[in-house]
């Protein structure tokens, strides 16, 4: 982010009582390029409302909840999933965002058909059902090279999915200790995460979807937020 690419924001910072931020690097930036006297950080925070999903979930089904663009690095994944099919035939991957139809949707798609991997990927678009198509899944995935505090993972943990993330932005953070946290564009690394959940280990993918879901209520839901958030606007 540049002030110049934000210069209404910058020129009427001086008018605003306090910013709120949803991750570390906008509360940095804040900081660092607005003229305000507070800057606050409150963490992205998901509904509490989200059921609980059945416990017959494929899990062989993994999801990817982002739109098709570059910092998402869908390539990453769809390469660790050639690696996890070698052992999983049956693999299927769920990917939920926006589809640009762009030169980045002709990369993955060209990818696929070069692999034979067609038909493991099913792109969903974009969905107004995400809870419900998160429940057909047992992991969900984090792929990205940068992020902030993406609500993806904070989707995943309501879903009671477990998750595989890579190390990017506030990523390991959310996940605590209740998930694997990978190098970035390290397809390998990817794979291996998964297969920990899929092959290695399934009581541990289990316990650390159900440790992951209490965490993301107790820190990460708009109960565990909105005190915070109506202390700053009383003051």
């Amino acid at each position: 982010m540049s002030v110049w690419n934000n210069k209404t924001l910058y020129l009427c910072s001086p008018f605003f009582n306090v910013v709120i931020t949803v991750n570390d690097a906008l509360l940095t930036w804040c900081r660092d390029n607005l003229n305000v006297g507070t800057v606050a950080y409150l963490p992205n925070f998901v509904g509490d409302e989200i059921p609980l999903p059945p416990n017959n979930r494929d899990v062989k089904t993994l999801v990817y909840l982002a739109n098709l663009k570059a910092p998402k690095n869908h390539l990453n994944l769809l390469k660790a999933v050639r690696i996890v099919a070698n052992q999983i035939p049956d693999l299927s991957l769920l990917l939920i965002g926006k589809n640009y139809g762009d030169a980045y949707f002709a990369e993955l798609k060209s990818y696929l058909t070069e692999h034979s991997l067609q038909d493991k990927v099913v792109f969903l678009g974009s969905r107004t059902d995400i809870s419900t198509q998160l429940q057909k899944a047992s992991i969900g995935i984090i792929a990205s090279d940068s992020e902030g505090l993406p609500m993806a993972l904070l989707e995943y943990g309501m879903a009671r999915l477990a998750v595989v993330t890579t190390d990017v932005g506030q990523c390991r953070e959310v996940v605590a200790t209740h998930g694997v946290v990978v190098p970035p564009n390290d397809p390998k690394a990817l794979a291996e995460g998964i297969l920990t959940y899929m092959v290695d280990d399934e009581e541990k993918r289990i316990e650390d979807a159900r440790a992951f879901n209490q965490h993301i209520r107790n820190n990460y839901s708009f109960k565990a937020i909105w005190p915070r958030l109506r202390e700053l606007y009383s003051t």
